[in-house]
């Protein structure tokens, strides 16, 4: 993500081939967690929305062996969301949930709630049980 942002533009080539490749491989959701998790730590709006891109485009795919870990990552997704509605983040995740970042979240989310309608018939109205009544939520 580094090299993309202010390596050559050989350097930024390489790079953007190797995420993509990254994006496809198994085992990124707990990355891309991660590096979500990093950029709002420190205010990096690149590597948030590269790592809501992602989880956007995995939750696309919605493979078996990444069902089990939908539901938790979701409802960590939905912590940011929330926490960002209320006001509640800390000034870098502001900085890093650019409407880019939140759209491709929200994206990820919408995707993961019907793929997994099954294995997760609760999801949407548990899901906007925890974000509450929404009198406290800005817009």
């Amino acid at each position: 993500v580094h090299l993309l942002q202010f390596g050559s533009p050989a350097d930024a080539q390489l790079a953007g081939q190797r995420l993509a490749s990254l994006q496809r491989g198994r085992g990124v959701l707990p990355l891309c967690s991660g590096l979500l998790d990093e950029a709002l730590r420190t205010g990096n709006a690149f590597a948030a929305f590269f790592a809501a891109q992602t989880l956007a485009s995995r939750a696309k795919i919605c493979a078996a062996e990444e069902a089990t870990e939908w539901p938790q990552l979701a409802k960590g997704l939905l912590e940011v969301l929330r926490s960002r509605a209320v006001g509640s983040s800390p000034a870098p995740a502001r900085a890093a949930l650019t409407g880019p970042a939140l759209r491709q979240i929200c994206i990820a989310l919408a995707r993961v709630f019907v793929r997994l309608c099954d294995l997760w018939p609760d999801a949407v109205r548990s899901s906007l049980t925890e974000l509450g009544s929404g009198t406290d939520l800005e817009p």
